[in-house]
């Protein structure tokens, strides 16, 4: 019977309706099967590792609120950091905004612009600030101003004492102990006190002295602190005056003072043995003295180690 209908015009269409009724069917229950699995999967509940380090990064962030406050920096465009008490901060320049964590050493600021910028604690002075330093900047913030001030005036402090050092070194190796060279057997020597200067020409023949008064101008040390280039000032026994320049060179056992020839008489290439130089810190001897060490930063927030010579 079900052949006879299915072979008329009204029960092929009959036959198609009913078989996309059931295809219908088979396609909502499979729909119906996998939506469970589906919102099962976006109700999952979060790990054990997540959790952690969900607890972590809280407790960082509580951690960073201990600091809260406005920081201020040594930046030139005067930029200023203000820590709120949710460990959220705000920022008037470079930096935007974003929230601070902590781990004791360093506190980083995951920032809207910038991502991850971290600044390491530093104390001087029983002082703390924070650095961040990179080849294209190096920026300290302070809690206050007082702290800014102590520490970058200490700065300052250790830059003019390590030019005193430098100075003081390169006065010593020129003054002390006679400069000499040889040449054809024949001796020269140039002996330097603090106001002037005397050549010496020594051959079987004769003696030869020229005495000139002088000052330094400038002291320029080289980058790896071996050598310094002196400018003076020589003024001769009829009252002129001539600028002149010469480099003093430390070398393994000897010092030695190079200048263009014509700058002095006869020769203008000396030596003398380091050993002979007794370098002093402020007019102590350097044999007599303490090494101290300190370690601070400079107005551009550079870290500055001073090596100063006491007697206490």
């Amino acid at each position: 019977m079900i052949k006879n209908i299915l072979e008329t015009k009204e029960g092929r269409r009959l036959g198609l309706i009913g078989l996309a009724l059931l295809c219908s069917i088979i396609v909502l229950g499979l729909l119906f099967i996998k939506m469970p699995l589906t919102h099962k999967k976006t109700t999952q509940s979060p790990t054990e590792k997540e959790k952690y380090a969900k607890q972590l990064e809280e407790s960082a962030i509580k951690n960073g609120t201990v600091y809260q406050g406005i920081w201020i920096s040594n930046r030139a465009d005067k930029m200023q950091v203000e820590i709120k008490s949710n460990g959220s901060y705000e920022a008037t320049r470079w930096l935007t905004t974003g929230y601070v964590t902590t781990d004791g050493k360093d506190m980083t600021f995951k920032d809207k612009n910038k991502g991850k910028v971290s600044f390491s604690f530093e104390t001087q002075n029983g002082r703390t600030f924070l650095r961040y330093k990179s080849k294209k900047e190096n920026i300290l913030l302070f809690p206050d101003e007082e702290t800014k001030k102590i520490i970058l005036n200490q700065a300052t402090e250790n830059k003019a004492a390590t030019e005193q050092v430098k100075s003081q070194k390169w006065l010593d190796v020129l003054q002390k102990g006679n400069w000499e060279s040889e040449k054809n057997g024949d001796h020269y020597e140039l002996a330097f006190n603090s106001d002037a200067y005397t050549q010496t020409y020594v051959s079987k023949e004769k003696l030869e002295k020229k005495v000139y008064q002088y000052r330094i101008l400038n002291q320029e040390e080289s980058d790896d602190q071996l050598s310094c280039n002196i400018t003076l000032v020589r003024t001769d026994t009829d009252g002129s005056q001539e600028k002149i320049e010469c480099t003093l060179t430390e070398k393994t056992n000897v010092y030695q003072l190079n200048a263009v020839s014509g700058t002095f008489l006869w020769l203008s290439s000396y030596q003398k043995e380091v050993s002979k130089v007794a370098l002093t810190q402020t007019g102590v001897e350097k044999e007599e003295a303490k090494k101290i060490t300190q370690t601070t930063v400079d107005e551009n927030g550079n870290q500055v180690v001073v090596k100063e010579e006491s007697i206490n």
